[in-house]
């Protein structure tokens, strides 16, 4: 395995025999997060980079067999105290009035929901999870958000660089969907969150 990292710290490239990984994180709290846009290009960048050089080594045939992408929310939650992180922040958990929040300890959640073509097969999966965690001494929400599948099934009519960045791109607006879905208009504000 091969990890190739930014200067910065703030990207990095991870090729092994069966994987070609970029992943990016926000290097400090002073630097604004980059949007999606920016990140594909790079992406898209190093695929190309990755893929000039498989070819001048031989290995012309790489078929992608599954493609992700995936955002980890670290959300701080200050003023919150805890076990009611999620009660009050996910509108699942705050529009229940079966529950209160002086009763419970700890609250975890997972969604998972399957995406199939027109012609009924499966193809991608989108797995939501929360769950209240310490990062650095500050108690945050993590909101994790991964949509994972085979390009090929939903886009068979494209190829290459294509397919991967239609399936990209379809999980990035899934996950961006289903962030709003899963957090309640306080907690958009509270989080200064963007359109």
């Amino acid at each position: 395995m091969l990890v190739f990292l930014a200067e910065d710290r703030s990207s990095l490239v991870q090729v092994d025999n069966s994987r070609f990984f970029c992943a990016w994180r926000r290097s400090t709290k002073d630097v604004q997060y980059p949007r999606y846009e920016v990140l594909r290009e790079e992406f898209v960048r190093n695929l190309a980079i990755f893929d000039e050089f498989t070819r001048e080594i031989g290995f012309e045939d790489k078929p992608v067999t599954q493609a992700e992408v995936a955002y980890v929310n670290d959300i701080p939650v200050e003023n919150n105290p805890r076990p009611d992180t999620l009660f009050y922040r996910l509108p699942t958990l705050s529009s229940d009035n079966t529950m209160s929040a002086d009763e419970i300890s700890t609250i975890s959640t997972t969604q998972h929901f399957t995406y199939k073509t027109l012609d009924g097969v499966d193809y991608a999966r989108l797995h939501i999870s929360a769950e209240p965690v310490i990062v650095d001494s500050e108690e945050m929400l993590r909101l994790l958000l991964v949509y994972r599948g085979e390009p090929h099934e939903r886009f068979s009519e494209t190829s290459g660089v294509v397919t991967i960045m239609r399936f990209l791109d379809e999980g990035h607006d899934r996950i961006v969907n289903a962030f709003s879905r899963n957090t309640t208009p306080d907690a958009h504000k509270t989080w200064g969150k963007v359109g």
